[in-house]
């Protein structure tokens, strides 16, 4: 015989994304979310510094919108490969 029992699961999901960079801040769920996509328009970065940084051992974590992105990709000496996937 089995017996059943109600549980109750809390996952945590993203609310709100805000950039790093300008402050621009968007809600992705809710009743007031802007747009259930908006969350393709922000992108998360991990930095990672190793021995010998000046940084040793820390890691940033940051997210920025595409338009801050793109002025950060603006500002390379060298453009960084792209390709559809």
């Amino acid at each position: 015989m089995k017996n059943y029992k109600t549980q109750t699961i809390i996952k945590e999901v993203v609310g709100s994304i805000t950039c790093n960079k300008c402050g621009r801040t968007e809600r992705v769920i809710g009743e007031k979310a802007d747009r259930s996509y908006i969350s393709n328009l922000f992108h998360s970065f991990d930095a990672l510094f190793d021995y010998g940084s000046s940084h040793d051992e820390e890691k940033w974590s940051f997210d920025l919108c595409e338009d801050c992105l793109l002025d950060f990709v603006k500002s390379f000496k060298h453009a960084p490969n792209v390709s559809n996937y």
